[in-house]
């Protein structure tokens, strides 16, 4: 299920990028802790939720949402796993 219909935009990071994210990885495990990730994602969630936005009108929207909060909240936990 895609979360946004839109073209994936291009890579932020230089050539090297294969080191260069193991790097991203490893610096955003030291400056964050995970349980203050998923309050911070779960703080997202539910402002887009709660706010007057009509890009979150439809039911499938606010579900997609919610989909999208379980996969990251997955994935920091895959990260933090193998970063630990």
């Amino acid at each position: 299920m895609k979360l946004y219909h839109q073209k994936t935009p291009p890579f932020q990071l230089p050539e090297n990028r294969e080191k260069t994210a193991e790097e991203i990885i490893k610096d955003f495990v030291i400056e964050n802790h995970l349980h203050e990730i998923k309050e911070d994602l779960w703080a997202l969630v539910e402002t887009a939720l709660i706010t007057n936005n009509t890009r979150f009108n439809k039911s499938y929207q606010r579900d997609n949402i919610l989909f999208f909060y379980k996969q990251m909240e997955r994935l920091m936990e895959a990260v933090y796993t193998i970063n630990s």
